[in-house]
């Protein structure tokens, strides 16, 4: 599914403050002083798409008279494939697995810090079971799917 959508935010709202008009010209996606809140709001827009699961979302800029229009490309949604856990030795893969992401679900790295977040305070302070947690992804941008690795060191 091949979907476009355009954005039009003046610039005052996504920083609050007045910018001075400046003569507008391409500048073939290099950053520069004069594009840089252009290209900020841009990524700030990829942004918060790659958080709700569109993780291969690209925003260009384009001027519309003396406005800057945003079109935003979400491409496809990402779901998770799989949720693995490495480095436990005595602790109960279950425990930590009980309320986190499932395959499936659509993939959303603040829903995993969260999660982790939650088992940081659960087992992990206070001398707890576990020393640290941590997590990556690898992307599979050919099935719009995320496999993720949740590192977990055990207290000696």
């Amino acid at each position: 599914m091949n979907r476009k959508t355009a954005v039009y935010l003046p610039l005052t709202l996504l920083f609050g403050a007045v910018l001075l008009a400046q003569n507008w010209q391409p500048t073939d996606s290099h950053w520069t002083d004069k594009n840089n809140t252009e290209h900020y709001a841009a990524y700030l827009l990829e942004t918060a798409y790659y958080q709700q699961g569109y993780c291969g979302a690209r925003v260009e800029i384009k001027q519309d008279g003396s406005k800057r229009l945003f079109i935003v490309e979400p491409g496809e949604v990402f779901h998770l494939n799989d949720v693995v856990v490495s480095g436990l030795r005595n602790f109960p893969t279950h425990k930590l697995m009980q309320d986190g992401p499932k395959s499936g679900d659509v993939f959303s790295p603040v829903r995993i810090n969260d999660w982790l977040e939650q088992i940081r305070n659960k087992f992990a302070k206070n001398a707890g079971p576990l020393e640290s947690v941590n997590w990556g992804a690898k992307f599979d941008h050919a099935h719009s799917q995320v496999n993720v690795q949740v590192m977990v060191k055990e207290r000696d």
